[in-house]
């Protein structure tokens, strides 16, 4: 415990160290936040620990096409690793997130990279990740987001 780790969220390496082990969920504490969030072990890396083999990309195709979007089916119930942030997609793009234990209804709109949702007229938008969780994609967000399906 206590020891150095980095990860992947949306595309961004983050870096904390590990307070406390639950299984296989480690508490992890990022440096520069008093915020800690539970996370799944294995998406850890530690630090020192060489980097993970890069995945081939595929070239465009003769017709100029890239790689093929990440297909995601959405309905249904979605959290972070400690369960402070919760989205259920519902039908005709009808949505209700939590942020702890306030709970707003939204609307939502599936795109090629992910989803975006709609708040009270503010725009909040995940990107589809390859393992099928879905990240916020602003780099200057306050609190990045990393939702699974339940």
């Amino acid at each position: 415990m206590g020891a150095p780790v980095s990860w992947s969220d949306g595309g961004y390496i983050e870096k904390g160290n590990v307070v406390k082990v639950n299984g296989e969920w480690c508490l992890v504490k990022t440096p520069n936040s008093t915020t800690i969030g539970w996370m799944e072990c294995k998406s850890l890396r530690i630090a020192g620990q060489a980097n993970a083999p890069k995945k081939e990309t595929k070239p465009e195709s003769a017709t100029g096409t890239a790689e093929k979007p990440i297909a995601i089916q959405l309905q249904g119930h979605w959290e972070n690793a400690d369960g402070t942030v919760k989205l259920e997609f519902q039908k005709a793009n009808n949505c209700f997130i939590s942020f702890g234990p306030m709970t707003d209804p939204c609307t939502y709109k599936q795109s090629q990279k992910g989803v975006n949702i709609n708040l009270d007229g503010d725009v909040l938008q995940l990107a589809a990740n390859d393992d099928g969780s879905l990240s916020s994609s602003d780099p200057d967000a306050m609190m990045p987001i990393r939702l699974k399906k339940k």
